[in-house]
């Protein structure tokens, strides 16, 4: 329970200041909705290492109940100026919760966890600062630099678990090397904000299939 309690302090904490700096003029909207994603994806992950499957589905049920709370008061109303229709902050919780009751391990769930916190993360600051050679998926702007950042930061979080879990075998190596390509299609071919919820459910599921 208290890694509970942490998480929706510091959650909380890091929307407020956010919220703030975006307001501000200080922060992009777009890097304040980032930064609010990797926090609640972080307190998820080490949620779910410390504590059991119930804290951590009781923590994504608080935090999507403040989503719906805090979108139909207009709360945080900067991170809604990201220039497109989103429904992306849903998505999120839903595809992790999603992943929650899908994974068969710890391992499953973790990767799904870090690749939406960090992967997707990475791929849309690079693109949005460095992204020079573009292109469009299903009516979205993507580019080549953000997409070769979400494959490279994917596959190093991967093989992280491949290096540091119990036992590497041959099944492990095959997940290293086809994961990282499989879901940089599904964020690609996720318009949006809908990455948010085909990303965490495609690597639990390719997880459990593979290792």
């Amino acid at each position: 329970m208290i890694y509970v309690l942490i998480s929706i302090i510091l959650i909380a904490t890091v929307a407020v200041v956010a919220n703030i700096l975006a307001k501000s003029g200080k922060l992009s909207a777009e890097l304040a909705r980032k930064l609010v994603h990797m926090t609640l994806g972080m307190s998820i992950f080490v949620t779910s290492i410390f504590s059991n499957k119930t804290w951590t589905a009781a923590l994504l049920s608080i935090s999507l109940g403040a989503v719906v709370i805090a979108r139909e008061s207009g709360l945080f109303s900067s991170f809604r100026k990201v220039g497109r229709r989103s429904n992306g902050d849903l998505y999120y919780l839903i595809g992790v919760l999603g992943a929650l009751i899908l994974a068969s391990s710890q391992a499953a769930f973790g990767i799904a966890v870090l690749i939406l916190t960090f992967a997707d993360a990475a791929a849309a600051i690079v693109g949005k600062a460095a992204g020079k050679h573009q292109f469009h998926v299903i009516g979205e702007t993507k580019s080549i630099e953000g997409s070769l950042t979400f494959l490279l930061v994917a596959a190093v979080i991967i093989a992280t678990y491949v290096v540091f879990g119990p036992s590497s075998t041959r099944s492990d190596y095959i997940l290293l090397a086809v994961l990282p390509l499989v879901l940089m299609i599904f964020e690609l071919a996720s318009p949006k904000g809908l990455d948010n919820l085909s990303l965490p459910i495609a690597a639990t599921l390719l997880v459990n299939l593979l290792s």
